[in-house]
């Protein structure tokens, strides 16, 4: 069903001609639907994987737990060319393309000024159905959507629709488990997230450019500053994590080898012949060399 939906809707360059707008909207809707079912049931599966389970004490031979590799080959079974995720991998680069090339609509003017194109429906359920691959944490999808820069073309979109809060929120909710992602899960999607979509650089000049924004009369600060700031917010938090973790590993270390140390030169003093060290007491360092 998925694939003759998704035949339906796309061509390869993105949206069939002769499909009308409410046609792919629909369709893309119905996909997305299906793929939440699909990724509820992986979720299932492999918290079923990663629990322990209570050994029965009447069976003679209890099930032992998947190994890595047995996972692995379940995460990979689960988006197999006959899956429905499995088919909606096969389509994800015309699925992007809608992202590039939507369906014919007519501009839109509003308070902030003309849009043209606007967003749309169609677009904003593509990026539903992209939040919830990445949000799989399947190393096959990662690496299909790595290879095919899904989320450089997604803050692409991020930053032209500067008012669209509904676009924001969900880019926002889809890129920071991946900034937060530890290795050695999603790391393949964080360097395509840094390095393909250039988060940092952009973020930096996205600020630059509202602070230029706001000194205009009459001008309100861009409506993704608050998002963006969430963005570059998650990089700052985990680095500062990893140099408090530095510090106390550092300080516990330089404990320890003090202790050692102290220990050490007792040792030396007791051999000495100074042997009437009392706890309480640091005389024997008065007469050790």
């Amino acid at each position: 069903m998925v694939a003759m939906l998704l035949d339906k809707c796309l061509t390869s360059n993105g949206a069939t001609a002769n499909a009308s707008v409410s046609a792919v909207e629909h369709g893309i809707s119905v996909v997305v639907e299906v793929a939440k079912v699909a990724s509820k049931e992986l979720d299932k599966d492999v918290g079923s994987m990663m629990m322990p389970k209570t050994p029965d004490p009447n069976d003679d031979a209890p099930e032992q737990e998947l190994g890595s590799e047995q996972r692995q080959s379940r995460l990979e079974s689960a988006v197999a060319p006959d899956t429905a995720l499995g088919k909606i991998l096969q389509r994800l680069e015309d699925l992007v393309m809608l992202l590039h090339k939507p369906p014919p609509m007519a501009a839109i003017i509003n308070s902030t000024g003309k849009l043209d194109p606007p967003l749309g429906v169609v677009r904003l359920k593509v990026l539903e159905l992209i939040a919830m691959l990445v949000a799989l944490d399947n190393p096959v999808v990662e690496e299909r959507l790595a290879s095919l820069k899904v989320l450089p073309a997604v803050l692409d979109i991020f930053f032209k629709y500067e008012w669209h809060n509904l676009l924001h929120n969900l880019v926002c909710k889809m890129l920071e488990p991946v900034i937060a992602a530890e290795a050695p899960s999603g790391q393949r999607l964080k360097h395509s997230l840094l390095e393909d979509g250039k988060l940092l650089p952009r973020i930096i000049k996205a600020h630059a450019d509202n602070d230029e924004h706001v000194k205009q009369p009459k001008q309100t600060r861009k409506g993704y500053m608050g998002q963006l700031r969430l963005l570059a917010v998650r990089p700052i938090d985990l680095a500062v994590c990893i140099c408090a973790l530095t510090c106390v590993c550092m300080c516990a270390l330089t404990y320890v080898c003090a202790c050692v140390c102290a220990h050490v030169y007792l040792c030396m003093c007791v051999h000495a012949g100074h042997s009437s060290w009392h706890p309480c007491s640091l005389e024997p360092f008065r007469y050790c060399p």
